[in-house]
C-alpha cells in the first residue's frame, strides 16, 4: 500500500515528481500541485514559506483535503513527514462513503521523503468522484520543556488513467458553507479512545491508546456537519509534568 519514490523534499526532488518516469505505456499521468484552485483545505494549516517547494503543512487533527476528480482510474496523494518519527493516520472518503479497507498510516515512512499513498483505485474514468482525506490522529508535540516538531506536508495529487482525459482532471467543488466554527479542547475533542472496544482493548501496539482514536468520529466534526459549517480545531491529549 505504501510506495516510496525515494525523493527528498527539496525542489529538485519535486521536479522528479513532475518530470520523472511516467506510468506504463498506454497510461496517462498527471500531477496536481497543492495550489490548484479546485483543492479545498479545511482546518488549520500553513503554506510552506520556502521558495523552492510548493506544499501545505499541517499537524492538527481533523485537517481535511477535498477535491473532485474525473478522467482518472487511480488517485494518490503525495505526503512527507517532518520532525518526529511519529505516525499520522488518515481516513479516506469517496462520494461521502468511508473506504474502510483503505486508510493511510505513515508509520513506515522515513522523514523528509515524499511518498505516494493510494486513496482510490479502479475508478470509472468517465465518472466524477469527490474524495476527502481527513487526518484522524492528533498532533504529537506534547512536552512541558521543549517544542517537538512533528507535522505532515501535502505535495499534491498523482493521477493515472487509461483512455481518460487528464488535461483538466479536477472539477469545481460545491460552494462553501456560510457558517464557520472554531473548536478548542483536549483529549475528548481529539477523540481519545473513541475506537476502543472489547475486540481491540488489549491490542494497543506501540502507540498505546492513541491508536484507538479518530477525529472523524469526535464531537467537533459531528457538530460542524450538523450545522453544515466549516471548522477549525485545536485539540490534543496533553500531559504536563510539574
Amino acid at each position: 500500500m505504501l510506495r516510496s519514490w525515494c525523493w527528498s523534499w527539496c525542489w529538485a526532488a519535486l521536479l522528479c515528481v513532475l518530470l520523472g518516469p511516467g506510468p506504463a505505456d498506454g497510461h496517462e499521468w498527471s500531477h496536481v500541485l497543492p495550489n490548484h484552485t479546485s483543492l479545498k483545505y479545511e482546518g488549520r494549516y500553513a503554506w510552506n514559506q520556502s521558495s523552492n517547494i510548493n506544499a501545505v503543512s499541517f499537524d492538527m487533527p481533523g485537517f481535511r483535503i477535498s477535491f473532485c476528480v474525473t478522467g482518472a482510474q487511480n488517485v494518490s496523494v503525495l505526503l512527507s513527514s517532518i520532525g518526529l518519527e511519529s505516525p499520522h493516520r488518515f481516513w479516506i472518503y469517496v462520494n461521502d462513503t468511508l473506504l474502510e479497507e483503505n486508510t493511510i498510516d505513515t508509520a513506515d515512512a522515513e522523514l523528509d521523503i515524499i511518498y505516494s499513498y493510494p486513496v482510490a483505485t479502479s475508478l470509472n474514468n468517465e465518472s466524477v468522484y469527490c474524495l476527502t482525506l481527513i487526518k484522524i490522529s492528533e498532533s504529537n508535540f506534547n512536552s512541558a520543556y521543549k517544542d517537538q516538531i512533528n507535522y505532515v506536508q501535502f505535495h499534491g495529487i498523482e493521477l493515472i488513467g487509461v483512455g481518460g482525459d487528464l488535461t483538466s482532471p479536477l472539477q469545481p467543488l460545491h460552494g462553501s458553507p456560510r457558517r464557520k466554527i472554531e473548536f478548542i479542547g483536549d483529549s475528548i475533542m481529539a477523540g481519545y479512545m473513541n475506537l476502543c472496544g472489547e475486540e481491540n482493548a488489549g491490542d494497543l501496539g506501540d502507540l498505546g491508546a492513541y491508536a484507538l482514536e479518530s477525529f472523524a468520529l469526535a464531537w467537533p466534526l459531528l457538530v460542524a456537519e450538523s450545522f453544515d459549517a466549516e471548522y477549525h480545531a485545536i485539540g490534543a491529549c496533553v500531559v504536563l509534568h510539574a
